[in-house]
């Protein structure tokens, strides 16, 4: 039973996750059409967990019910991982049956709610002859960025697009001191290792404040913003949106929070790193194969946020400090230690790395950047290593 529901759930999902092969040139809409947006809440898969929109044009006149949804895209795409891995995401305007997409949904136990617009019959034609227009096969694909141009600004920018001048937000009480940082963090935090990872990757860039208009990148905003918008017609200013439903019932819960938190883990391991310290210290014991995996470990992590930094497209991954504690160095230390004899330069890099976790543990909090408490565990961890290893350094002679 379970397979055969997984199968059901795979055949829905080509809907969702390949652009659509529902397309037509053009729809002639009636009086009788609604258009509405669809915001989804969040579910409990890392994908999911930010919420999803789409724009629901339904005509009962012309038996049409459809979804026009801007978060398809195809894996099966040339060098589509490659493209990923360096920055290039392609997503495609996808065409859903309103009860496909809502399916996916269902079997996912996620919301929907449905914010009615206040369009005329010109506009709806225009929105819609737009989104016809943004679904052919030569328009439907775009260039994804999860901040500034994703499934919900999309949305966003068609509305403007439509409804032009006619169309305001009223945002003058938005928090304004937001980052995009913070932002993912609302939606994130609760899922403790994938909001670490998140914030491992990313740099500066997402540090800065954001305007109400670049907030929209979420869902839930997207649908605050509209319900603060107004449409003036002839001087009088009405209110976009006409009125709200719920299509499913069903409020985001997030999964409970256990003990194999990062930080619960990396407390842990700083404990224990700290202990083979002192013992190393008082002894003539020397842990060797961990700091191997210590060192290349955040070595290779240095090497990855560089890599990001330099060698992708990813803006979002620029400038990560993250690489004052992750030190690329950390790979040369990490191979030369398991060495017998060691080199002048071998305890220089010992030295000068000692000196930077150093001064990062001390004044992190004054960096741009805010760092997580695992992240400076991290660099404890880091710190409890290399202390003993400069030590056994200076007793030692070096070529």
């Amino acid at each position: 039973m379970r397979n055969n529901k997984n199968l059901f759930f795979i055949l829905i999902c080509v809907t969702v996750m390949f652009p659509s092969a529902l397309y037509c040139d053009s729809l002639q809409v009636s009086d009788s059409c609604k258009i509405s947006l669809l915001t989804c809440t969040p579910g409990n898969e890392l994908y999911s967990c930010f919420g999803h929109s789409g724009i629901r044009i339904k005509d009962s006149y012309n038996n049409v019910d459809l979804v026009f949804n801007y978060g398809t895209f195809d894996f099966n795409k040339p060098y589509f991982y490659v493209n990923f891995c360096r920055g290039i995401l392609i997503y495609s305007l996808g065409v859903d049956y309103f009860e496909d997409f809502k399916h996916v949904y269902i079997y996912e136990e996620r919301g929907i709610s449905e914010q009615q617009l206040n369009l005329t019959t010109t506009e709806k034609q225009k929105i819609t002859d737009y989104l016809i227009n943004n679904a052919s096969p030569e328009n439907r694909d775009y260039r994804y960025d999860f901040l500034l141009d994703n499934c919900a600004t999309r949305i966003r920018d068609v509305f403007q697009i439509a409804l032009g001048e006619k169309l305001s937000f009223q945002l003058s009480d938005w928090d304004t001191t937001k980052t995009f940082r913070n932002l993912i963090d609302e939606y994130s935090l609760e899922k403790r290792w994938e909001n670490f990872g998140m914030n491992l990757l990313i740099g500066l860039p997402v540090d800065k404040a954001t305007t109400p208009m670049e907030q929209m990148f979420l869902p839930d905003y997207l649908s605050k913003g509209f319900e603060n918008a107004f449409v003036t017609r002839d001087g009088v200013k009405e209110q976009l949106v006409s009125g709200t439903k719920i299509l499913l019932n069903r409020p985001y819960q997030a999964k409970a929070n256990d003990f194999k938190t990062p930080e619960i883990i990396l407390s842990v391991i700083a404990f224990i790193a700290l202990i083979l310290s002192i013992i190393e210290l008082k002894s003539n014991v020397n842990f060797k194969s961990i700091d191997f995996i210590i060192l290349f470990a955040t070595g290779f992590m240095g090497l990855l946020f560089l890599s990001l930094w330099f060698l992708t497209q990813h803006w979002t991954t620029a400038a990560n400090l993250n690489l004052l504690w992750a030190l690329p160095t950390n790979l040369y230390l990490a191979f030369s230690n398991l060495k017998k004899h060691h080199s002048s330069l071998f305890k220089k890099v010992i030295f000068y790395s000692l000196i930077i976790e150093i001064l990062f543990l001390m004044g992190h909090a004054m960096l741009p950047q805010p760092f997580q408490l695992g992240m400076v565990l991290i660099n404890a961890i880091i710190i409890s290593r290399l202390a003993p290893m400069y030590i056994r350094s200076n007793k030692l002679n070096y070529n």
